[in-house]
């Protein structure tokens, strides 16, 4: 679209948008935008600068001329080359009628009525010396001018320098390149090599008393209009003001006297003591003077009898000072009581309460004369503490609440014992370890309760008190652990102890927090993964009202939010109009998923809010989930001509209904009779099956009998042999006691008949009938398959058969045990088994 003489150029350095148009500035054109339609101007000089300020589109030149967008053209309105003799490097809105010029060399000039003139400012030099590079103004008036060699100077509207960041407290680095502020008035930084935050409408700053010695701090106390501040290195004294100039340092000075661990500051009688390492002192201005040489001094009370007897704590008890007419003086240390007394107070009766992080309460009393201990008891978790651990006293509003690991509690003296103090617990819950309880001028709590810092802001006025929490998550886990100091003072200024340094809290710089507005950066499908189907932009408008048509194959969704807000704990809630019944529970968490949609309209809804603060405006998202093809309209037609072919089916099966009864009755009773004649098929069968069943119950009662024949044939050979065997031992006898020769030779011959009728007992085939029939043909089977055995191997075979033992085999066949154990040798080498073979086993398998 640019004519073709035009399209030779080189960077554009600026893009202004003003309603329909839109401004580019190269060096030396300058293009407008407008209907699809590029104009373009040329100045008579080489353009360095474009910008928008009170309705005026402006124009400089690199040597100092002012252009202004009138009737389709840049009419110069000043000459100020004489007068800037630098580069223009901003035009600021400064009031209805004034812009303020900033040069890169010379300062800062302002434009009345077309006529620049110097604006001075209390930093000239050096606003000179390091280059004004860019600038911008808050909402407040302040400007805020980036330079090219020394960071970022901030003025007020009477041109009083207020803030001063370089690289020394903070920035990367100290050439800025461009700057901005957010709605906030907060300030992004463009910087050389890198992008800068400054919170400078933040109400919380950090200093440190020591210098780069950065101790850990633990008091401060504001008096005599001088602001001290007690750290692990010493005491520092600085002038209490309300105007730093941030190009003078605010020259904190160490106390004399002071080195070392300071612990406490009190005011008391217009006198500020000290609590040091080394014992106590007075500090009267940059000096200090010792009055107790005791070591280790905590802190100071008056007592309630008589305001001249202030009472303190040290390492080891309690000490006594009383006023004189030369100042507060030290009296003597308390009898008795030798307890590190750090923390404790004194009840409305005068007793005094020290309370030891790690052991429980002590209660004091003291004698009429208050110059010592009458009395001491001990109270921990036996008389209601929960264990002994970080029980602290604190005196709120005249009343002592006693804290610890769990819970807050009050002394019932009727009881003698320690009770949770209901109303302190409801507003800081069950768990909660309260370490630190301190109250303002205006009666409000500030509290420092497990890493977080708050206040309980009490509104007594009217017949109802209310109590609001409002908490500081900037300040959350810093303050020093177990010695968390906090200070209001007056009803401005707060000041903070940290492990490093001091915050100090200006109450009044922080404006009342608009919730912040929940924006919906992204919705995209889950499947297909991250298909994109909204990107963040135009919320404001009725796009987010209309809803979209998606099909049900991307009924799984995702949808991210978040907020404008930076440095800042937000949460948030949501829930998917159509689908949740009620909002989430509030969290950090910035992202929602759903899956498995049903078709349906819906609308997912996102609020936010900072923690304890009301909730912001919602934002919305408008969707639909189209129905699956099988419940669109076209499928419901479908079904219903489908409907309508199955009822004329039905009609047409009416009408054959009858035939096909009569055909179902014929083949009833043809089935009938098919079953009539299956059952007696079945009677029939059953019959022989139950004739078997008697032929084999016949059968193996006549197996049975043979056993029962086998069995007394073994029985009746037992026997017989039994009978010889016992013969021949009486024949035997008989031929020893004889001394006949023709006897002895007939009692051998009968020895012998016996022995060779054991050997040729026709009572063998007949058990060997027997047996072959109930052992399935055994001995013949063995004939074939082993025909070297011979007979008598034949018959153990038999009786291993049976399962005898070796001692009932013996008398069978004659021999004796050891006769038997020798056969079974020899049979074994025969039919060649192994050693680990089991013969039993083997002819039970034969």
């Amino acid at each position: 679209m640019i004519p073709a003489e035009h399209q030779k150029f080189e960077d554009v350095w600026e893009i202004i948008t003003i309603q329909q148009r839109i401004f580019f500035r190269s060096s030396d054109k300058i293009f407008r935008l407008t209907n699809d339609k590029i104009s373009v101007f040329e100045l008579e000089e080489q353009a360095e600068f474009l910008a928008y300020a009170n309705n005026k589109l402006l124009v400089a030149d690199k040597k100092g001329g002012l252009y202004q967008f009138v009737n389709e053209g840049f009419k110069r309105i000043s000459v100020a080359e004489s007068l800037i003799r630098s580069t223009i490097t901003a035009i600021l809105p400064f009031s209805e009628d004034t812009l303020l010029v900033t040069s890169l060399k010379n300062g800062i000039f302002s434009l009345v009525d077309n006529e620049l003139a110097p604006w001075p400012t209390f930093a000239d030099d050096f606003l000179k010396k390091n280059r004004i590079y860019t600038a911008t103004i808050l909402p407040n008036q302040n400007i805020v001018l980036g330079t090219s060699l020394n960071g970022v100077l901030i003025l007020n509207e009477k041109g009083r320098a207020i803030h001063h960041f370089s690289k020394n407290n903070g920035l990367q680095n100290n050439n800025i390149l461009s700057v901005q502020s957010d709605a906030l008035g907060n300030l992004w930084l463009g910087l050389d090599n890198g992008i800068d935050y400054i919170q400078t409408s933040s109400p919380f700053s950090l200093f440190y008393p020591d210098g780069n010695l950065e101790g850990t701090a633990y008091v401060t106390r504001i008096f005599n209009n001088k602001l001290y501040c007690g750290t692990s290195n010493g005491l520092y004294v600085t002038d209490w003001t309300s105007y730093y100039d941030p190009f003078s340092k605010q020259n904190f000075q160490l106390v004399q006297g002071t080195q070392g661990q300071v612990w406490g500051l009190e005011i008391i009688n217009n006198q500020l003591i000290l609590g040091h390492h080394e014992g106590t002192f007075l500090v009267k201005g940059n000096t200090a003077e010792q009055i107790s040489t005791v070591q280790g001094a905590w802190t100071f009370l008056p007592l309630l009898q008589n305001s001249n007897l202030v009472l303190g704590g040290t390492y080891s008890g309690l000490i006594l000072f009383e006023q004189t007419s030369n100042g507060l003086r030290f009296k003597h240390k308390l009898n008795d009581f030798n307890e590190s007394s750090r923390i404790f107070a004194q009840d409305t009766s005068g007793e005094i309460w020290v309370t030891h992080p790690y052991r429980g309460a002590y209660r004091i009393q003291l004698s009429a004369s208050l110059d010592s201990i009458q009395q001491v008891e001990f109270y921990n978790s036996e008389q209601g503490f929960p264990t002994d651990l970080f029980i602290h006293v604190f005196n709120v509003g005249g009343e002592l609440v006693f804290t610890a690991e769990r819970n807050i509690y009050k002394f019932d003296s009727q009881a003698n014992r320690f009770v949770r103090f209901e109303d302190y617990c409801a507003i800081f819950g069950g768990n909660v370890l309260v370490k630190r309880l301190v109250t303002d001028e205006e009666k409000n709590i500030w509290y420092s309760a497990n890493e977080k810092v708050g206040l309980l802001n009490i509104n007594d006025v009217g017949l109802q008190k209310s109590i609001t929490k409002q908490e500081f998550p900037p300040l959350f886990g810093q303050l020093v652990g177990g010695f968390e100091h906090i200070y209001p003072y007056g009803n401005q200024d707060v000041f903070l102890g940290t492990e490093k340094g001091f915050i100090h809290y200006q109450r009044q710089k922080t404006s009342r927090q608009t919730p912040p507005q929940a924006l919906l950066r992204r919705v995209s499908t889950l499947i297909p993964s991250d298909s994109l189907l909204f990107g963040g932009a135009e919320q404001a408008k009725d796009s987010l009202q209309s809803s979209l048509s998606l099909p049900f194959t991307l009924n799984a969704l995702r949808f991210d939010f978040s907020a404008q807000e930076y440095g800042k704990e937000v949460t948030y809630s949501y829930k998917l109009e159509g689908l949740d019944p009620q909002w989430s529970a509030w969290s950090s968490k910035t992202a929602k998923e759903y899956t498995n949609l049903g078709p349906g309209k819906y609308a997912f809804k996102v609020k936010a809010r900072f923690p304890s603060q009301e909730e912001g405006i919602e934002a919305r998202y408008h969707f639909e989930i189209q129905p699956p093809w099988y419940r669109s309209k076209v499928a419901y037609i479908l079904y219903t001509l489908l409907a309508s072919l199955l009822l004329l089916g039905w009609f047409l099966r009416l009408k054959a209904r009858f035939e096909e009864e009569k055909e179902t009755l014929r083949q009833e009773q043809e089935k009938a009779l098919i079953i009539k004649e299956e059952e007696h098929r079945q009677a029939v069968a059953q019959s022989e099956k139950e004739i078997i069943q008697l032929q084999n119950e016949k059968l193996e009662a006549a197996v049975d009998h043979q056993n029962q024949e086998l069995a007394s044939l073994t029985m009746h050979f037992v026997q017989k042999n039994e009978i010889l065997n016992k013969m021949k031992e009486e024949l035997k006898n008989v031929g020893k006691e004889t001394k006949e020769a023709t006897t002895k030779k007939n009692i051998k011959r009968l020895i012998r008949l016996l022995d060779s009728d054991n050997q040729m007992d026709e009572d063998w085939e007949r058990f060997a009938h027997y047996f072959d029939r109930v052992h399935s043909d055994f001995l013949k089977r063995l004939r074939v398959q082993y025909p070297q055995l011979t007979p008598k191997d034949h018959k153990i075979c038999a009786y291993l058969r049976m399962n005898l033992t070796t001692k009932e085999i013996a008398p069978l066949m004659n021999i004796s045990v050891r006769g038997v154990e020798i056969s079974r040798y020899r049979l074994r080498k025969k039919l060649d088994l192994a050693k680990e073979d089991n013969l039993v086993e083997f002819m039970l398998r034969v």
